[in-house]
């Protein structure tokens, strides 16, 4: 799912990935696509673009760390075409029975944080 939503985010495809994250952070805040769009003004601005080749999503770019049994912290490397990598997606994931109780089965597994540095 990270890569998945790696690869809108370089589209600039941000209906996309609103798709593949849950509709709020951590704290309740909604993600929108204008919100998706200010995390990353930045990152557009500094680098053009992020990228998405096979290298690019690598294992080593992608990290999980376990925080309970049930609940990991993924943290996904942004990459633009120079190979910079200060930039990451920060999100969870937790598959506890409380956490996915009353969502759809099929309802996104990441739960985005933030995105920056």
């Amino acid at each position: 799912e990270s890569h998945r939503l790696l690869g809108a985010l370089g589209r600039r495809d941000f209906a996309e990935a609103l798709e593949g994250i849950l509709p709020e952070d951590e704290g309740g805040q909604p993600w929108t696509e204008e919100r998706l769009a200010g995390e990353l003004k930045a990152f557009f601005d500094q680098h053009g673009g992020i990228d998405v080749r096979p290298s690019a999503r690598a294992p080593e770019h992608t990290i999980l760390t376990r925080e309970t049994e049930h609940a990991y912290v993924v943290t996904q490397k942004i990459l633009d075409a120079a190979g910079n990598d200060e930039w990451a997606i920060f999100a969870s994931i937790d598959l506890s029975q409380d956490a996915r109780a009353g969502l759809p089965e099929e309802a996104p597994l990441l739960t985005l944080r933030r995105i920056g540095v």
